[in-house]
């Protein structure tokens, strides 16, 4: 009766030890999958905003890049011959005829690698990344460029409301109106949403109570010259149905206009002839 009671005790501890065991495996291997899986996206997330940041370089590298062609374009206007200007032209508009993924490089003269394309971060000592700089070298391989746009959006706010549009363009004969957004009834729903009480006037009046919701009132100014041009040029009015400028008020409303004809817009050019246009 003693051997058997000890063999069962005997059984009891084995069976105890491998459940003990059993437990420790699987918090191990918990733990280690979760350090894995922490690791991983570490990783991932540091890819990604390396990714990014060669992205946003890339498109920086193109504002500058456009910023010189302009300005050499401006110098051939005047007059100048820079033969560097000339490359820079050559190879800007040949890259958007191409829509060549090195245009960028070309016109701010990057080196470039075949298969890296141009590096924009590299670390020089491994010490300072614990041996990982090698490894987040940030470059973009493809930038295209490509001027003439069907549309141009940006914001205004209340630090910066200015917005100068340059038209630039081969076909500019071809151009026959312009069309303005600013404002719709999905910003007066966005604004509904986010809790404001507001009420939305509709007519031309102006808002009656704190409540009232008027679209924004803007100033649209219109200059034209040839690529040839004196500054006086530009406050000579060219007819009645056409001008060298134009200012216009615009404010948006239910029973207001969706065009204004060129000799309204010619008649902007004299202020005590200027009025508030109504558009929808």
């Amino acid at each position: 009766m003693k051997k058997l009671l000890i063999t069962k005790r005997g059984s009891t501890s084995i069976i105890v030890t491998i459940f003990a065991m059993l437990l420790f495996s699987i918090i191990v291997v918990g733990f280690v999958r979760l350090t894995l899986s922490e690791a991983g996206q570490t990783s991932n997330s540091d890819l990604s905003k390396s990714a990014y940041d060669s992205a946003l370089a890339g498109v920086e590298d193109a504002k500058v890049a456009l910023l010189k062609y302009h300005e050499c374009l401006n110098r051939y206007q005047e007059g100048g011959s820079d033969n560097n200007c000339k490359e820079i032209i050559e190879a800007m508009q040949n890259g958007i005829k191409n829509q060549d993924c090195n245009t960028v490089a070309n016109v701010l003269s990057r080196t470039t690698d075949e298969q890296k394309g141009v590096t924009i971060q590299e670390v020089k000592n491994k010490n300072l990344d614990q041996g990982r700089g090698a490894d987040m070298m940030q470059a973009y391989t493809c930038v295209t460029l490509q001027e003439d746009l069907s549309d141009y959006r940006s914001s205004l706010s209340s630090e910066n409301r200015l917005r100068i549009v340059p038209i630039r363009s081969d076909k500019i004969k071809e151009l026959k109106y312009v069309n303005i957004k600013w404002f719709s009834d999905t910003n007066y729903a966005k604004l509904l949403s986010n809790g404001h009480q507001l009420s939305w006037s509709e007519n031309a009046s102006l808002p009656s109570g704190q409540y009232s919701l008027v679209p924004p009132l803007i100033n649209a100014s219109f200059y034209q010259a040839d690529k040839n041009f004196k500054m006086s040029d530009l406050i000579t009015a060219s007819g009645d149905n056409s001008t060298d400028q134009g200012t216009m008020y615009l404010r948006p409303s239910k029973n207001g206009t969706n065009e204004i004809r060129a000799s309204e817009v010619s008649r902007t050019f004299d202020k005590h002839k200027n009025e508030l246009f109504y558009v929808k």
